[in-house]
């Protein structure tokens, strides 16, 4: 019995370590000009598209275009704007899932991604600190798109 109890001592301790690690993770936001960096890297040619929105609503919008999909990078004035036009994003594409789709959300520390899969689409849209990254795609993209947004550090 008190082998059991020891163990379990040591387990929940352990786990309580691992969340507590989660729970103070952080990543480090990248700048317009790093995205801009990476994506010509990656193979895109960059479009600026901050003039379609009004003053204030955000710093900076530079949209990442291939033949295949795009990715959107956004850095707004706030960390709370951010994270309402985050949520607003995920809102849009959960009303979108059919049955046939899958999907992964994650918040931790300063930053959230959600991602999901249908049959023909896939959707992402991830913040860190006051940047966002948000791609609309043909299923057949999700691994490459995944594959960058992980190596740019948003998912």
């Amino acid at each position: 019995m008190k082998a059991k109890t020891g163990l379990l001592t040591v387990v929940a301790a352990v786990l309580l370590v691992v969340c507590c690690a989660a729970c103070s993770m952080t990543k480090t936001a990248m700048t317009a000009s790093e995205f801009e960096s990476r994506a010509k890297e990656a193979g895109f040619e960059l479009v600026d598209a901050a003039d379609q929105f009004q003053a204030g609503e955000v710093e900076s919008v530079t949209l990442a275009v291939k033949a295949e999909y795009k990715m959107e990078f956004y850095v707004l004035p706030s960390e709370d704007q951010t994270k309402s036009a985050f949520a607003a994003n995920q809102a849009k594409f959960e009303s979108a899932k059919g049955s046939a789709a899958s999907s992964k959300s994650v918040s931790i520390g300063n930053y959230s991604y959600y991602y999901q899969t249908t049959q023909e689409s896939f959707y992402l849209v991830s913040r860190v600190d006051d940047t966002m990254l948000y791609c609309v795609a043909d299923a057949q993209y999700k691994d490459a798109i995944l594959d960058l947004a992980k190596k740019w550090g948003y998912v």
